[in-house]
C-alpha cells in the first residue's frame, strides 16, 4: 500500500479513537486557559485557575500558552465541545504521522508503512491524544528531525531555518522540548557546517521576546520561574527505571525488534509462545484465578525486562552502524540526530519532568523506531502478522479503556442529584473538574481549600480517585452516598489506576489487568463548615 494512503487511513483510525472522547486529565486546564486567554489575549498568564489546592495565576504553572491560544481560536468559532477540540488535536496528529513518513522516506523507504503502524498504535501516541500538549509536540519535534536530517541529503540553510521555527513554535507549547536545541548544534558541529550555527539564535530570540512579555505581564520570567525537581542519585535512579519500564510498557512493536535482531526460527517460537501465554495469563487474571496484585507485578516486571530488551537493541543498532566491515567509521549524520535526539529528551524528562509518564516517553518512540527501522527488513511474514496485531489489539484495548476512564467523570456527573435549592461545592481536577460544572443545573462551586467559605447544610461531591484539593481542617462532613459504574471489559486493561498512563513510577506501570471501578464520586453533607 503507498504509505501516503496509509498515514490518512491510520489517521482516521486514531482520530476515530478520539473524536468524542471525554475531556481528560489536564484538558479542563487547558480549556480554562483558552477561555480566559479569548477575553484577555494580551495577559495570557494572568488568569486564575483551581488546579492544585486553590485558584492560582497561570503564570505559577509549566506550560507557555502558543497551544491555549488555538485552542480559544477553535472555540470561539466553533464552541468548547468536545468534537472541535479533538478535531484540531487531530490536526497535529495528521503531522505527526506525516513527518515520520516523510522522515522514513530519507532513513527507511522500504518499511516506513510497517514503522507507521507502529507509531500510531503505540498506547503512548493513541491514548495521549486527548486535548493534551504532547502530540502537537511530537509532530514538532518530527518536523524539526525532517528539516534537519533533509540538509544531508540538499544543504539548504532554508531547511535549518524551518527546523528552528518548528522548534520555535514547540517551546511555546511546552519547554520540555528545549533538548532539541543540542541536538541542532551538535549536528551543525558534527558536520562542521560552523557557519550555521548563528541559525540557533532563533528559538534563543523567540524565548527571549516571550520571556520579555512575561516580564511586562506579570514582573517574572516564566521560563526561570517554574519549579524545579531536586532528585538525590537514588530518586535520578528511580526515576530511570521508570522511563525504562514505561518504554516497556508501551512498545508492542518490540516483537518486531527482536525478531528483526535474532531472524531465526527458534526465536518465532519463542514469540508466539510468550504471546500465548500473554492471552492465558490476561484470561486467568480476568477470571481472578491470579491475583490482581501478583498480576501488577509479573507486568511490572515485564515492561522493564521488555524496556531494557528494546534499548539494548537500539544500542547494539547504533554500535553496528559505527561499525562495517571490521572497521570503526563515524555514524550518518542522521544516526546523530536520532540518536542525540533520544539522549537528551530522556535524560531531560529523567532529570527535571515533575514524573514519568507516557507522553514523555512518546518524545522518543519515533527514536527508537527509526534507529532500528532496518531490523524490519528481517521479519518472516508471520512475525509481520503478529507484530501488527499485538500492535493494534494493545493500542485499541487501552485506547478503549481510557475512553471508559474519561467517560466516567462525563457519564457520572449527570447521575449526581441533591435536593433543589442546596448549595452545591465539587471537588477535584481532570476531566471531572470540567463536567462536575453541570450539576445542580450548574450552580455548583469549584472548592479550594483556603478561598471557599463552606456552610452547615451545603452539599459536598467529590471523586475518590481524581486529584483534588486539600479539604479545610475546619470543615466535617456525613458521607450521603456513593456512586460508581460497574467495570466493565472495556477497562480491564486497566490505565485509571491512579491515572496510571498519565502518572507512573518505577513500581506502578502504566497500564494494568483490573477489574474495580474506574473512580467512586462521594456525596457528603457539610456538618461543620469553616466560616472565615
Amino acid at each position: 500500500m503507498n504509505s501516503k494512503w496509509l498515514v490518512l487511513i491510520l489517521w482516521f483510525a486514531i482520530t476515530g479513537f478520539n473524536i468524542n472522547k471525554a475531556f481528560h486529565i489536564d484538558d479542563a486546564f487547558h480549556l480554562e486557559a483558552a477561555k480566559w486567554i479569548a477575553k484577555n489575549p494580551l495577559k495570557p498568564m494572568s488568569g486564575l485557575i483551581n488546579w492544585t489546592d486553590n485558584p492560582e495565576p497561570m503564570f505559577t504553572s509549566n506550560q507557555p500558552p502558543l497551544f491555549f491560544y488555538l485552542i480559544a481560536v477553535v472555540g470561539e468559532l466553533f464552541g468548547y465541545s468536545e468534537v472541535p477540540m479533538h478535531l484540531l488535536e487531530s490536526v497535529f496528529a495528521f503531522l505527526a504521522l506525516w513527518f515520520f513518513y516523510k522522515v522514513c522516506t530519507i532513513i527507511s523507504p522500504s518499511k516506513g508503512g510497517l514503522l507507521l503502524v507502529f507509531l500510531a498504535f503505540c498506547p503512548a501516541m493513541i491514548v495521549n491524544q486527548n486535548l493534551m500538549l504532547d502530540i502537537p509536540l511530537l509532530s514538532l519535534e518530527l518536523a524539526f528531525i525532517y528539516y534537519l536530517i533533509k540538509n544531508t541529503t540538499r544543504e539548504n540553510a532554508g531547511n535549518y531555518v524551518q527546523a528552528l521555527l518548528f522548534l520555535s513554535a514547540a517551546l511555546l507549547m511546552k519547554y520540555s522540548i528545549l533538548p532539541l536545541l543540542g541536538v541542532f548544534f551538535v549536528s551543525v558541529l558534527y558536520e562542521k557546517k560552523y557557519k550555521y550555527l548563528f541559525l540557533g539564535l532563533i528559538p534563543l530570540m523567540v524565548l527571549g521576546l516571550w520571556s520579555l512579555t512575561n516580564f511586562l505581564e506579570f514582573q517574572k520570567i516564566h521560563l526561570l520561574n517554574r519549579p524545579i525537581n531536586h532528585s538525590s542519585l537514588l530518586e535520578l535512579g528511580k526515576r530511570c527505571v521508570g522511563f525504562i519500564a514505561c518504554i516497556g510498557a508501551v512498545s508492542p512493536f518490540s516483537i518486531a525488534l527482536y525478531f528483526g535482531k535474532f531472524p531465526y526460527k527458534i526465536v518465532e517460537r519463542i514469540t508466539i509462545a510468550i504471546l500465548t501465554a500473554m492471552v492465558v495469563f490476561c484470561l486467568l487474571a480476568y477470571i481472578k484465578i491470579i491475583p490482581q496484585r501478583t498480576a501488577s507485578d509479573i507486568l511490572n516486571l515485564s515492561f522493564l525486562v521488555n524496556g531494557l530488551g528494546v534499548l539494548l537493541i537500539c544500542a547494539s543498532e547504533v554500535m553496528s552502524k559505527c561499525r562495517a566491515d571490521g572497521t570503526w567509521k563515524w555514524p550518518e549524520k542522521q544516526d546523530v540526530v536520532l540518536l542525540t535526539s533520544f539522549i537528551f529528551l530522556a535524560a531531560f524528562t529523567i532529570k527535571y519532568a515533575p514524573f514519568i509518564a507516557t507522553r514523555h516517553v512518546l518524545l522518543v518512540i519515533p527514536s527508537i523506531l527509526l534507529i532500528c527501522g532496518k531490523l524490519v527488513n528481517h521479519l518472516s511474514q508471520k512475525i509481520k502478522i503478529l507484530s501488527i496485531a499485538f500492535s493494534l489489539a494493545l493500542g485499541s484495548l487501552l485506547a478503549i479503556s481510557d475512553w471508559e476512564y474519561a467517560n466516567f467523570y462525563r457519564e457520572i456527573a449527570s447521575m449526581v442529584s441533591v435536593p433543589k435549592g442546596s448549595n452545591v461545592w465539587v471537588s477535584g481536577h481532570w476531566g471531572w473538574q470540567w463536567y462536575s460544572k453541570n450539576i445542580a443545573s450548574g450552580r455548583t462551586r469549584q472548592y479550594g481549600t483556603d478561598s471557599s467559605i463552606v456552610k452547615k447544610g451545603d452539599y459536598f461531591i467529590n471523586p475518590h480517585v481524581a486529584v483534588k484539593p486539600q479539604l479545610n481542617k475546619k470543615i466535617v462532613l456525613q458521607e450521603v452516598r456513593k456512586i460508581w459504574i460497574e467495570p466493565r471489559f472495556s477497562t480491564f486493561f486497566s490505565v485509571s489506576q491512579n491515572a496510571s498512563m498519565y502518572f507512573s513510577s518505577y513500581n506502578k506501570g502504566p497500564w494494568n489487568l483490573c477489574r474495580c471501578p474506574v473512580d467512586t464520586i462521594v456525596v457528603s453533607k457539610v456538618v461543620i463548615g469553616n466560616p472565615f
